[in-house]
């Protein structure tokens, strides 16, 4: 039999190193795309300008104390790990039940602190609740300060007022018992009213006072009537006109001067009553 020409057909590879050189190429070019995305993610965390050397000192210093630290504590733990190693089991045991009473006790004061807190919290809230107290009857102090000064604004106006009308009537009672002919002397208010009379003498009160202000006609004939009975020899007139009274002050004052009186006048500064009925004895 012939042999059959296997070398007719060879196999060929070009195809598997396209492939290979494709995936190659794609493999550089991430490479490339990682190794830019790097730098340019490191240039941005890297700061732009450099450190000083004062910096850099400064943060070796820092440096150096924490190494210094951490190798205190290193030597504290081999130390307390070389003592715990020469302690027998026992000793461990009773270094155990050592630091749980310890912690115990540590668990018990914290507790204590606990229960001191909130007390101490209870009184806060206390003192703020008294504190709102005492400010609200600052306030209200406050108020009746406010109004204690205006009362005694009031208080100070009615007292000048009151002192203004004290000095008329002793002005008044100074000229009515100013007498150097031995007479008696009669009080006469004249208001809107009309008339009003005190002899001091005999204390006699006679009130012309009528309820319809303005008839004078009437008013003086019952006043001439009653002047009659009284001697211009033994009286004589003290006149107090409120201003309400102007209006007849002249006809009053012409009157007496008809029927020979001596009289004084004085000018009230309001409507106030200087003659007032007095007490039966």
């Amino acid at each position: 039999m012939a042999r059959q020409d296997n070398d007719s057909n060879p196999i060929s590879l070009f195809s598997f190193q396209d492939i290979i050189t494709a995936i190659t190429g794609i493999m550089f070019l991430v490479v490339l795309l990682m190794i830019i995305l790097f730098m340019q993610n490191y240039l941005q965390r890297t700061p732009t300008q450099p450190a000083t050397s004062a910096a850099l000192q400064q943060e070796v210093s820092r440096l150096q104390q924490q190494l210094q630290k951490l190798q205190h504590e290193q030597d504290r733990f081999e130390q307390s790990l070389t003592e715990l190693q020469q302690f027998s089991p026992e000793a461990l045991q009773q270094h155990k039940q050592l630091l749980q009473q310890q912690i115990q006790i540590q668990r018990q004061q914290l507790q204590h602190n606990s229960r001191l807190l909130d007390q101490l919290q209870l009184q806060l809230q206390n003192m703020h609740e008294n504190f709102l107290m005492n400010q609200q009857s600052v306030q209200q102090q406050q108020t009746a300060l406010l109004q204690l000064q205006q009362q005694k604004i009031l208080l100070e106006q009615i007292w000048q007022q009151t002192r203004q009308n004290c000095q008329q009537q002793q002005k008044l009672i100074k000229y009515t018992f100013k007498n150097t002919n031995n007479k008696t002397p009669i009080l006469l208010q004249l208001d809107h009213a009309g008339l009003q009379i005190l002899k001091l003498d005999d204390r006699q009160y006679i009130d012309f006072r009528t309820p319809h202000a303005g008839d004078f006609s009437r008013l003086s004939e019952r006043f001439t009537s009653w002047l009659r009975n009284c001697s211009p020899h033994l009286y004589y007139f003290t006149v107090a006109v409120n201003p309400s009274g102007f209006t007849h002050a002249a006809d009053v004052l012409d009157l007496l001067k008809k029927h020979h009186f001596e009289r004084g006048v004085e000018i009230l500064p309001d409507d106030q009553s200087v003659i007032m009925e007095p007490p039966a004895l």
